[in-house]
This record gives C-alpha cells, structure tokens and sequence, in this order.
C-alpha cells in the first residue's frame, strides 16, 4: 500500500511542474505519515495544464457520512484505494466516477520484510523529481453533537499490483500507488474520461524507470522527528547487502 509520502520541493517548483498556482503556503515534506491526515496540495480538473490546486486532508471521507466520529475513525481504511475495487466500494464508487486528481510527490516508502526484520525503502523516479500518484477526493459538511457545522476535503491514493521492483520490495503486500505519467495525467483528471480509459490507466508503473535504496530506521522513530532530509539518505543493513 501508501501510507508514507514526500514533497520535498518548493512552492515555485509545484507551481512550476503543473502550471498552476498555489494559494497556501506550502513548505517542503521530507516524511509525511498517512496516519496524521496530514493536508497535501492536491490538482483537482481546473484551470492549469493538469489542474488547479487544493490543500486536502489524506484519508478519504465520502460525500455522505454524516457522523463526525464515524468519518474521523473510517478515513484510517481510506488512505489507500484498490484501483481493483473501487468501483464497488461504497466510499470510492462516486469519486472515481467523477473526483479523480493528482497527488504530487518526489518519493515514496515502503518496508520489506525479511524474517522478522522490517527495512525501509525510499523509492522514486530515475530522472523526474516531480511526479503524480492517482488520487481521487470527496467533500462533505458533518454537523456536530452542537450543530455547528465542519467542511471536509480529503483524499485517497490509488494502489495496483506491484511491478517487479515493488514486489522484491513490498513482498508482504506486493502492492504499489499508481503512478501516471506526464502524457496521462490530464486524461485521468478529465471528468469526461471514460470507465475503460480510467481502468486502462490503473496499471503498475515500468520498473525501469524506478529507483530504490534503503533507508535508516528514523523513518519509525518514536523520538525524533522524521520530517527531515536525512530521513532520505541512504543506509546499509547486513540482511540484504
């Protein structure tokens, strides 16, 4: 699955890679963990070559929960979505019907598993800093016990079956995000893009334009902060050498 994420660029670089502007204030994320529902900028069908930017919270929350404790504890099962199934699962059908977007990164995370050992990757793109995951959104407005009202705008990360990297790697899940090209970024945006189009479009990504290394384990620290460009750098583990 994805549940670890980086952006670890600048505003004017986002900007930049997707013509489009940004009206928050972003700084760069070296590690950001999936389970603090942490805002993203994400490009939605708009103004832009692939789109307009909006800040959402990770973790899906559909258009028709209406129960704040409900949705705040559903969206630790909608960080991710099977591109397989989406479709028919209740809180993914509408969106990827007609809420599709962009997910920016520069790298992902993932564990492999050997023995009873678990070891970090820091996995990105040979020769493309910028990339996009397949997303799709939702929001809704959930009245709480006082009646006051709260807007939501969250976001899930499309996953499919691993390439031949991902699965070396992620060998306890064998999945991977679904990566989508420059060239195929505006078709999955477009809302007229039909239901085959948008299967076609949940392939894995070529794994030879991928490259991985493992990391050191700051990555689960409970003690320092993750969110910090060595968290990124490359460490060696006996097991795997």
């Amino acid at each position: 699955m994805c549940y670890h994420n980086s952006l670890k660029v600048q505003k004017h670089d986002l900007e930049k890679r997707y013509n489009s502007k940004i009206v928050e204030d972003f700084i760069p994320v070296y590690h950001s963990n999936g389970f603090s529902f942490q805002k993203w900028p994400v490009l939605v069908n708009g103004e832009g070559d692939s789109g307009s930017f909006q800040f959402m919270n990770w973790g899906l929350i559909p258009f028709w929960n209406k129960d704040k404790q409900k949705a705040l504890e559903g969206r630790l099962n909608t960080l991710n979505c099977k591109g397989e199934t989406a479709w028919e699962k209740p809180s993914f059908r509408a969106s990827i019907k007609s809420k599709r977007c962009l997910i920016p990164s520069t790298g992902f995370y993932e564990w492999m598993h050997v023995g009873k050992e678990k070891i970090p990757f820091f996995i990105y793109l040979k020769n493309v800093e910028i990339f996009s995951f397949a997303g799709i959104f939702d929001e809704c407005t959930i009245k709480d016990s006082q009646g006051n009202e709260e807007k939501f705008q969250t976001f899930s990360i499309i996953t499919t079956c691993a390439n031949g990297l991902m699965e070396k790697i992620h060998n306890s899940k064998k999945r991977m995000p679904v990566i989508l090209s420059p060239e195929k970024e505006k078709l999955w945006v477009l809302e007229d893009t039909s239901k085959e189009e948008i299967n076609n479009l949940l392939l894995p990504f070529p794994e030879e334009e991928m490259q991985a290394h493992t990391i050191s384990k700051l990555i689960t620290s409970r003690t320092e902060n993750s969110n910090v460009p060595k968290v990124m750098d490359a460490f060696k583990y006996p097991e795997i050498s």
